[in-house]
């Protein structure tokens, strides 16, 4: 089992990682559906393999605890933990990522989802190559305009704090602002 404690942001810590064969995976079973008030609200549960964590009907890894960094760093922030970037594809897996973000105290965080439009404007698709989503409830307004914008230095996928967590087309190099939603590769 695993515990985090609360650290002074100044400390310098590096992660502890280990690498798990096949066979050796670890699981962490918690309820399926939680509601904010921690009621039970489906009787199935989800196995994750270590570090994923149960989010709505899938398992998910919410790095909120590393620096910000570009979406193709994120890339490979998922490939390293044997995952990608996660595909948030219906409203309820995007709500229960919103209220996991509540519930856990992360919710200032903006974080890298595996969607892009960098093959072509405007086609927005999945690392699977399945297409996203759009319009509401998944994406986002911004100056009140609904997300994405034709925009060809906005090419990548995020939820923004600042935007409630809905889909935001961003430049996929920026930096400032975005940690990883990985999930696990099946």
């Amino acid at each position: 089992m695993f515990y985090f404690n609360d650290i002074p942001c100044n400390s310098t810590r590096q992660p502890i990682c280990e690498e798990f064969s096949d066979t050796e995976y670890e699981y962490a079973t918690l309820p399926k559906h939680t509601n904010l008030h921690n009621k039970h609200v489906s009787d199935t549960s989800v196995e994750c393999p270590i570090p994923y964590v149960p989010v709505g009907d899938t398992c998910l890894a919410i790095l909120f605890y590393t620096a910000t960094m570009n979406w193709p760093e994120a890339l490979l922030a998922c490939e390293a933990m044997a995952g990608h970037l996660a595909k948030i594809n219906d409203p309820e897996l995007l709500r229960a990522v919103y209220l996991y973000l509540h519930e856990h105290d992360i919710s200032d965080g903006s974080f890298w989802i595996g969607g892009s439009d960098r093959d072509g404007e405007g086609a927005w698709v999945w690392l699977d190559g399945s297409s996203v989503l759009r319009g509401s409830p998944m994406w986002g307004f911004r100056d009140g305009l609904e997300q994405p914008f034709v925009n060809e230095s906005t090419n990548c996928l995020g939820i923004l704090s600042g935007g409630y967590h809905y889909f935001r087309d961003d430049d996929c190099e920026e930096t400032t602002k975005y940690k990883p939603i990985c999930e696990p590769q099946w």
